[in-house]
């Protein structure tokens, strides 16, 4: 038979010389090994989107451009990039102004394209729209008036980069050729009712429309002793006008280069089913006083 009282005595002393033995305990370097690592949940670098479970994006940056301008530059200036339309009419604006002494004005888009052409008459079109097609449709609408059409200038969207490495300081398209930036004008004038007699009388080389049409209209009224029927009938800024007969009647050619007026005359002779004579040509650059003979 068990003693009892001795069997609780062996456990009990059997408990304490275990719990001894463990009080020192420490795991082996082998036991710390092995201890599992949780990694941290994951998480996107700052500024990204989490679109998946180990997955993220760069969200694009809201993007403003603007378009600055004025009636006296053969050329725009483009600001892209910005956050916001303020800042990149400001930007665009202040670069124009710099240039162009002040008097600039401006248009703005958020996520689209500004899209730029230059008319025969070298007046500056330009349209926006947050699709390119629109853009194009408008601009040749505003460009038919032209026996040509316009040339482009040029297609630009709004988180375009126009700065090279390291990418400092305003993000600005400006003109591309500043030789021909300031626009030189030509204007001609002749006697507009039934006492027209084939004399035009063109002033080039101004640096305002208003000057050029100025001096044309007066050398008019003075050759023909203060006819009030003198009118100014054509202007154009660094550009050709070319003036034809075509045997019924006289006529006038606006574009920006000689070889595009001499198209356009062309052109126009072409659909009219005559044949065509140039009587004179003047050059917006090239500045002086001139009389276009008459019958």
């Amino acid at each position: 038979m068990i003693d009892v009282i001795a069997f609780r005595t062996a456990l009990a002393t059997l408990a304490a010389v275990s719990l001894a033995s463990l009080a020192g305990w420490v795991p082996s370097a082998r036991a710390q090994q092995q201890v599992i690592y949780i990694p941290p949940p994951f998480q996107c670098p700052p500024g990204d989107v989490q679109i998946g479970p180990a997955q993220c994006i760069t969200p694009t940056p809201p993007a403003y451009s603007a378009v600055a301008f004025h009636r006296d530059a053969s050329d725009v200036w483009i600001a892209a990039m910005y956050p916001d339309a303020y800042s990149a009419k400001v930007a665009a604006k202040a670069r124009c102004d710099r240039e162009m002494g002040g008097g600039c004005n401006t248009g703005w888009q958020g996520k689209g394209y500004i899209g730029v052409a230059r008319g025969a008459d070298g007046t500056v079109f330009y349209a926006i729209d947050r699709e390119k097609a629109a853009v194009n449709k408008t601009l040749a609408e505003q460009c038919k008036i032209h026996e040509l059409g316009c040339t482009p200038i040029g297609m630009f969207k709004s988180h375009d980069e126009f700065r090279k490495r390291p990418y400092r300081g305003d993000n600005i398209r400006g003109p591309k050729d500043l030789a021909s930036l300031h626009k030189k004008y030509v204007a001609a004038a002749w006697v507009s009712d039934s006492g027209y007699d084939g004399m035009v009388w063109v002033a080039s080389g101004y640096d305002s429309s208003d000057q050029a049409q100025s001096v044309a209209m007066n050398l008019c009224r003075i050759k023909r002793n203060g006819n009030p029927a003198c009118k100014v009938g054509a202007v154009s800024g660094n550009g050709f006008i070319l003036f034809y007969t075509d045997g019924v009647e006289d006529g006038f050619v606006i574009e920006q280069t000689e070889a595009r007026v001499k198209q356009a005359l062309a052109q126009r002779c072409k659909r009219a089913k005559r044949s065509c004579t140039v009587r004179a040509m003047h050059n917006a650059r090239e500045s002086g006083a001139f009389e276009v003979g008459g019958k």
